[in-house]
């Protein structure tokens, strides 16, 4: 299907709508948002030199490495400030979508930053999660961060206080996986230009409710994806206490698909019978999880009869979910309006263990089923699945529900949004006061590029 592709438009320029809504685009609600600075990442434990970072995932129009500046024609390097800012654990932005950096930069952006976890450099899309603030990606000498002509600080990691739980849990889930909407618009980071900005795209909607209605996106569709964010992985023992030469088995529940999952036990362990077709464990203990029957899927995995009284543990490891926010504070600088909230998603480990007893006088009788029922959405209480190592900054959290998503539709007229509380009470101007417009046509899909000015403040 074919897919809005970008123009080179000026500087701030956002996609906002099919020329249907032109007439319907809803009233300011108020000052643009802010975001709260939070601790800063993780640094370096001792600085490091000048560098090449690796691209991010997927094509682009240009070769970020002949595509700079005179001054600085590899974007890829990090020196000079930019250096500065790597080892001070700040998010360093390389070039924008389509492989540039100037005033004219367009959302995501590629972006590199420390990893404690491989203790070395990192390079990912980060995501526009406020479609009215500026970009801020244009490159002076010297490796200096700018918004136009004015120098400000690299992003540093910031909460985006006007965004709710779910709406940040939906952002995860696409900026994870990739999304095709129900009207067949494909986005994903890691492929081309084009499909980096329907993803951008579509995460507009969510933030802001922009274009919901191009990609047939509702309420009830975000709420899938915001249920679908945290990936973990629950591990119950069928029996979990046996005698001694019966067969030991545990379930594994998780949201894990396609990506490995690491198994560790006191004893050889293999895929039982049941869950063959849907579950492959490779010798090294790696389990990959395909076209499993039922979300979260279920794994039962089996191990041989132990002789000897005693205890048999299983363990596993997997990816996990993590979306920290990061924006540049420009308000010590000259520039008066702030800089976008970028969301990059990161991975951190969940970790789940059970054991099983292995003894002549079990406590109870055996029985096929787990004793212990996780819930039906999470992995339990905390205690040992999603949250025992590594930290997620996920929106949506194993201690509470989210809130439901009140997504604005393109739809709505003036003094009818629909915005939750929490976009409400911040206000996101999605107003009149705009600037110059483009029309974008490519491929039947036609796409407004604005270059918006502040709407007055209500």
């Amino acid at each position: 299907m074919p897919v809005p592709t970008p123009i080179p438009p000026r500087s701030r320029r956002l996609v906002v709508g099919v020329v249907a809504a032109l007439t319907v685009l809803v009233a300011a609600t108020g000052g643009l948002a802010v975001t709260a600075p939070v601790a800063t990442a993780d640094a370096p434990a001792s600085p490091v030199g000048e560098f090449h970072a690796a691209m991010c995932p997927g094509a682009t129009d240009h070769d970020p490495r002949w595509s700079g500046p005179d001054y600085y024609t590899d974007l890829t390097l990090v020196s000079g400030e930019r250096l500065e800012a790597y080892n001070a654990g700040q998010l360093v932005p390389l070039y924008d979508v389509d492989g540039t950096a100037d005033v004219s930069s367009h959302p995501p952006l590629c972006a590199v930053r420390y990893d404690a976890a491989t203790d070395g450099p990192v390079s990912e899309w980060s995501f526009c999660t406020d479609a009215l603030l500026n970009t801020c990606n244009n490159l002076l000498p010297g490796g200096v961060l700018a918004e136009g002509d004015v120098p400000i600080p690299f992003p540093t990691l910031a909460t985006p206080q006007r965004l709710n739980e779910q709406q940040l849990a939906a952002v995860d889930t696409m900026i994870r996986d990739g999304y095709t909407s129900p009207r067949g618009h494909v986005g994903r980071a890691d492929r081309a230009v084009s499909e980096r900005l329907v993803l951008q795209s579509m995460i507009w909607c969510v933030t802001d409710g922009i274009n919901c209605d191009m990609f047939g996106l509702d309420n009830d569709e975000i709420t899938r994806l915001a249920n679908m964010v945290r990936e973990w992985g629950d591990v119950t023992a069928t029996n979990p206490t046996v005698r001694p030469g019966q067969e030991i088995s545990w379930e594994l529940r998780t949201t894990v698909f396609d990506s490995p999952i690491t198994i560790t036990s006191d004893v050889p362990v293999r895929v039982c019978e049941e869950s063959a077709g849907h579950a492959e464990l490779a010798s090294d203990g790696t389990l990959v999880v395909r076209d499993a029957p039922t979300y979260p899927a279920e794994v039962r995995l089996c191990a041989d009869a132990v002789a000897d009284e005693g205890v048999v543990v299983l363990t596993a490891r997997g990816g996990g979910d993590g979306t920290p926010y990061h924006q540049s504070d420009v308000t010590s600088t000259p520039l008066g309006e702030a800089c976008q909230v970028y969301a990059t998603w990161e991975p951190a480990p969940f970790q789940d263990s059970e054991t099983v007893t292995v003894s002549s006088e079990p406590s109870g009788p055996p029985t096929d089923e787990p004793t212990d029922e996780p819930a039906a959405d999470a992995p339990g209480d905390g205690a040992s699945t999603g949250s025992s190592t590594g930290t997620s900054t996920s929106g949506a959290t194993e201690e509470s529900t989210p809130s439901a998503a009140s997504v604005p539709s393109s739809t709505d007229g003036p003094g009818e949004s629909r915005k939750s509380d929490r976009l409400a009470t911040t206000g996101t101007a999605l107003g009149a006061a705009v600037g110059a417009a483009v029309l974008l046509v490519v491929g039947g899909t036609v796409v407004l590029l604005l270059r918006r000015g502040r709407p007055d403040a209500s």
